[in-house]
């Protein structure tokens, strides 16, 4: 296979994430499945290393070049970016670099400009390590202005920017959570032991792990057989904020309705019926439903499901905005995991730097409010709603339960830092949220807040004073 394979395929998948908004973690399995394993692995890296570095490989070939980036072919751009990459921040040797974004630019149609990729990028070879080096630390970080002006707005500069480099300069451990329905930790360790993972526990929480090995935990056999779930360490505490609510009903032996109206790809739903099933003496008790607006997301948590086949879960495609008379006052627990910025997850959604604006904001924090102000029916008196984002946005996190609290008053929050590891217990401190941060934290950036709704009789036994 010739070895200028991987940066066609990285040139394809960049150009479509610019020019069809699309998320590169989606079409990545698509556009690389003809590579080898070695090959594939580098397209990812060029083209993650693309995303997260995109202004500051920008910044460094304006210096060489007499038209700045913005007014330059799109592939042309990506071709520059692609092996200003490789020179700069992979260091590759520049001679080879250079050589082959020569001949990937005749290969994408621009022979005539492939003497203007030689020249830039000779001069970036030469000098531009010096200028990339020399850098602001926001630029450096792939930053945008508008993102850098927001997020020093909510913390300060020098908070922020701990909180920037910490998403795209550390890289966190995989993290896997045990299916402790189906499988006892020893056996688990060592299933994965034996097929040549590396398994050590986060310590932070429950039956999660951080795990390493050669081949990513997605395609190994314990997988597929669902013995495990892929999830962030952060994401994982939405279900350890209801531990337990959820290990108390499974105790009294009563029925447990869960609805998670934002459900896709499954995660927290699962975590919810693994803590009650491996709790319970009558597994049928249990009952959730899992929904999403879209047939592709809800076939993704089928797919989960078949993995990982706990009983009681029905899946269904449904508008959270929308009423559906069925589910009103029908569940003990709502799980409400609402569309947000995602600005939590800058390391595994880098594109989100060149979507976020006001008015992308704006219209979010419109669509959660409307959401939660439909859902919060669904919720039984005396039960749970839970809330949670993965963005770092006041406005779509603390400052949105705020504003629902007052609009619902028969809804209070709920303390569940019991429920927490120490290094986050002082961030809750009895308020009945929790704002994750990633350089604090070895996860990605998170919110969570638990309410209860009043009894029949109008009684909030868990409200905090």
């Amino acid at each position: 296979m010739p070895a200028d394979l991987p940066r066609d395929a990285a040139l394809r998948m960049l150009r479509r994430v610019f020019s069809e908004e699309v998320f590169l973690q989606e079409i990545i399995a698509e556009e690389t499945k003809a590579l080898s394993e070695r090959d594939r692995a580098f397209s990812r890296l060029l083209s993650y290393g693309v995303l997260e570095k995109r202004a500051a490989l920008d910044e460094v070939i304006s210096r060489f070049s007499s038209t700045p980036p913005g007014r330059m072919k799109p592939k042309i751009r990506l071709v520059l970016e692609i092996a200003s990459y490789e020179i700069l921040v992979l260091e590759k040797a520049p001679y080879a670099s250079v050589n082959e974004a020569v001949n990937l630019a005749k290969r994408t149609g621009f022979r005539a400009l492939s003497g203007f990729v030689n020249g830039v990028l000779r001069s970036v070879a030469r000098s531009g390590k010096e200028v990339y080096e020399a850098l602001d630390p926001w630029t450096k970080a792939g930053i945008p202005p508008f993102l850098k002006e927001s997020l020093t707005a909510w913390y300060g500069e020098a908070r922020a920017l701990s909180i920037v480099q910490a998403m795209t300069e550390e890289r966190k451990a995989e993290v896997i959570r045990r299916n402790t329905f189906l499988i006892e930790e020893a056996p688990f360790l060592k299933s994965l032991e034996e097929e040549g993972f590396s398994v050590e526990k986060t310590g932070l929480t429950p039956d999660t792990y951080a795990i390493g090995g050669e081949k990513p935990a997605f395609l190994s056999k314990s997988f597929e057989k669902g013995l495990f779930y892929i999830q962030n360490l952060s994401s994982c505490m939405a279900g350890e904020a209801v531990r337990d609510r959820i290990i108390a009903a499974a105790a009294r032996e009563t029925a447990f309705r869960v609805l998670d109206v934002s459900a896709s790809p499954g995660g927290k739903l699962f975590h919810a019926a693994d803590l009650y099933l491996a709790a319970a003496k009558e597994p049928s008790l249990f009952e959730a439903i899992a929904c999403d607006l879209t047939a592709a997301r809800t076939d993704l948590i089928r797919e989960n499901l078949r993995r990982m086949p706990f009983p009681g879960i029905r899946v269904l495609e449904k508008d959270a905005s929308v009423f559906e008379p069925s589910f009103e006052n029908a569940f003990d627990l709502v799980i409400a995991d609402l569309p947000c910025s995602g600005l939590g997850t800058l390391s595994k959604n880098p594109e989100l730097r060149y979507r976020t604006d006001a008015m992308s904001l704006r219209e979010i924090e419109a669509l959660q409010s409307k959401i939660l102000d439909n859902v919060q029916r669904y919720v039984k008196p005396g039960g749970t709603l839970q809330y949670s984002t993965c963005t770092l946005n006041p406005a779509e996190n603390a400052l949105q339960t705020e504003r629902f609290t007052e609009r619902h008053p028969e809804f209070r929050p709920v303390s569940f830092e019991q429920n927490l590891p120490d290094l986050l217990k002082k961030e809750s401190a009895g308020s009945g949220r929790l704002q994750i941060l990633p350089d604090t934290f070895p996860g990605d950036g998170f919110f969570i807040a638990r309410f209860q709704k009043a009894d029949a009789a109008g009684r909030e036994t868990e409200e905090i004073q």
